[in-house]
């Protein structure tokens, strides 16, 4: 079910947000939805969009492995860094004014 009703309108659904307004608004807007629907069905079942599919989702697991955990133990210290350096200052200005 979810491969080919879900998917397939989970990708409607963002071409058709992507589509001029002329051409949602009329009678046939029935018919371009249900043709880019039986498209992206077409394409996401057939062995290509498997494959691609496959490819894709192998990369993106890759990447989170090789940079996923780094970057975000990156970001977490930076912001703290940057807590504690805008403390440092509150602090040294607390100091002067006294």
């Amino acid at each position: 079910m979810f491969r080919f009703l879900i998917k397939p309108l989970l990708w409607t659904g963002a071409a058709w947000l992507l589509l001029p307004e002329s051409a949602t608004n009329s009678r046939a807007s029935t018919g371009t939805a249900m043709s880019i629907f039986l498209a992206a069905n077409l394409l996401l079942n057939s062995r290509l969009g498997r494959n691609l599919e496959e490819v894709v989702a192998d990369c993106v697991v890759q990447v989170w492995h090789r940079f996923g955990l780094r970057m975000i133990m990156g970001l977490f210290w930076f912001v703290i860094d940057l807590f504690r350096a805008n403390l440092g200052n509150h602090r040294a200005a607390d100091v002067q004014r006294r």
